[in-house]
């Protein structure tokens, strides 16, 4: 009886290491960077941008089969990411359920709005959404980012925003607060190694 105790009280201790030590690598790792992008397309295909930032999240542009529209993230140099996007410009309005069967009405529509999560790089300087291989629309990546607006971000800071005039204060980006993450789980992933040795 004694033993079994002993087992299991080494196994709890087993467990609540390894928590720690998952704990402390999820803390450290940084998150991933997306541009938000929200664009409303019209069929005539002129294109109203409704929101643009950088911020921390996951991409939501899943591979899709070719389409007519697409959108690419550029460098100055060359291509670092393309993504087929599926428009329409119809709904289905009033879904009744009739006979074990959905019936509704299709609804043309003049604009389709896109949301998109799209991949961060700091090489990007240009966001084009074609339709059909031609380019309806073209935003400049550091025209939106980098202005005068009391934000700087890393990717402003290379593009020489006027808000990184001023050196990033210590600790402001974050490397100090996951330095100190990591710092605290190393220690106590030591002090659990060691009592454990005992």
């Amino acid at each position: 009886m004694h033993e079994r105790m002993l087992i299991m009280k080494m196994k709890k201790k087993k467990v609540w290491g390894l928590t720690l030590i998952l704990l402390a690598v999820c803390c450290t790792a940084t998150a991933e960077q997306v541009y938000i992008y929200e664009v409303s397309i019209s069929k005539n295909d002129s294109v109203e941008l409704k929101y643009f930032s950088l911020t921390d999240g996951k991409v939501n542009t899943a591979p899709t089969p070719a389409g007519e529209y697409t959108v690419k993230i550029l460098s100055a140099t060359r291509e670092l990411f393309a993504a087929n996007i599926p428009v329409s410009f119809t709904a289905q309005k009033e879904m009744i359920e009739k006979d074990g069967k959905m019936h509704g009405t299709i609804v043309n529509l003049t604009r389709a709005d896109k949301f998109l999560r799209l991949p961060y790089s700091k090489d990007a300087v240009r966001i084009d959404l074609f339709h059909g291989g031609s380019v309806i629309y073209s935003l400049n990546i550091p025209e939106k980012l980098c202005v005068r607006d009391g934000q700087c971000s890393d990717y402003c800071r290379d593009k020489n925003d006027p808000d990184c005039a001023q050196p990033a204060k210590p600790g402001t980006d974050g490397t100090l607060s996951y330095l100190l993450i990591a710092l605290v789980a190393v220690g106590a992933a030591f002090l659990f190694l060691r009592k454990r040795r005992k």
